[in-house]
């Protein structure tokens, strides 16, 4: 077990960060983000930093691509895993792909305010202060975006 999961966190780390692999994983990015995700919290020391790095490197990639890429099923791994997991380190990098994702695809997000603002108010009530204070920025990157788009409660 222990064995399938390094191989696996490995091989997608690797993936990453083939020079033919890049945006060419962006087809499944929320399936391997799963994936990284599940691995982010593991029991075993050496798994949880190649997650977490693998993590930090799809992040860049996907910061950096000039590439068009689905939203939806993405954030919608991300907000299960917020509503569903309770360890820290897995809610702090859902939380730095939804603030990563607010800055790059500002006018895109906007279709799914709806669906984030529940669960990142539900964040808010997390015992971690550092989980809160990431959850405070990706609520204020969403209300920033309302106005500088010229939303206001009287206009909708």
């Amino acid at each position: 077990e222990r064995l399938n999961r390094l191989t696996a966190i490995t091989w997608i780390s690797e993936l990453i960060g083939h020079p033919r692999g890049g945006d060419a994983v962006l087809t499944f990015h929320a399936e391997i983000l799963g994936a990284i995700l599940y691995c982010i919290y593991d029991a075993e020391k050496e798994i949880r930093v190649v997650a977490e790095r693998t993590n930090d490197d799809m992040l860049l990639l996907v910061r950096n691509t000039k590439t068009k890429f689905e939203l939806g099923r993405l954030l919608e791994r991300l907000t299960n895993e917020l509503l569903h997991k309770e360890d820290v380190p897995t809610k702090m990098a859902c939380l730095r792909w939804i603030n990563m994702l607010m800055e790059k695809r500002k006018r895109d997000m906007k279709e799914f305010t709806e669906s984030l603002l529940p669960v990142l108010l539900r964040t808010l009530s997390d015992p971690s202060d550092a989980v809160v204070l990431l959850d405070l920025q990706a609520l204020s990157r969403i209300s920033l975006a309302r106005r500088e788009n010229g939303y206001t409660a009287a206009t909708e």
